[in-house]
């Protein structure tokens, strides 16, 4: 064999054994998962060796424990949108909705803090003042979701009301919670939490 084939082979064999043996390492020693953010992987870290029924429950606990809404997307597209939920929800702080990134996500927690604030002072009016009629009024169209969140908390249209030519809002919307609808809304929540 002359010189030249010598030194393609022998080259050959040198790449192909360098291949080999970073395939045999990385097999053998996978790479770590690299988390850069600190609450994460701590959470990733107090979570590693639990099981897979109780992955979820852990991962959840941590993000509350940390106030770390980031720690549900170790969980998964599949589980981190229901995880980031539990987590405002749990929380019960509305300033949590700004650490949340998915953006359909951060607009359901504004609108559940929304419906909870409407709930709150729809309670303080009814039960603690005696009002019977508890009014939200000029919801513009272009805002659906301050209209979805006094729908959820028992608010019902009034009046749907045609905004003047030029204006931003084509229709603006008055609201009311009666006493009666509040009462049977606040019994059909206290039968179902039973």
């Amino acid at each position: 064999m002359n010189r030249k084939k010598r030194v393609l082979w022998l080259t050959i064999a040198v790449g192909l054994v360098l291949i080999l043996s970073v395939t045999a390492i990385y097999i053998i020693f996978p790479t770590p998962l690299i988390i850069v953010d600190v609450g994460v992987r701590n959470a990733w870290l107090a979570c590693r060796d639990t099981d897979e029924a109780g992955l979820y429950d852990c991962y959840v606990q941590n993000a509350l424990v940390t106030n770390h809404a980031n720690v549900c997307f170790l969980l998964g597209p599949a589980l981190d949108d229901h995880c980031m939920q539990e987590f405002y929800e749990r929380s019960n702080d509305p300033r949590v909705c700004s650490q949340i990134m998915k953006p359909g996500v951060r607009a359901n927690c504004e609108q559940y803090y929304q419906t909870k604030l409407i709930q709150l002072l729809s309670t303080f009016a009814i039960d603690l003042q005696g009002v019977d009629l508890v009014f939200g009024c000029d919801v513009a169209d272009y805002n659906p979701a301050s209209l979805k969140a006094f729908q959820k908390a028992g608010y019902t249209v009034e009046a749907r009301i045609e905004q003047p030519v030029g204006t931003k809002a084509r229709y603006c919307y008055d609201l009311v919670l009666t006493r009666e609808r509040y009462v049977a809304l606040n019994k059909l929540t206290v039968c179902s939490t039973n």
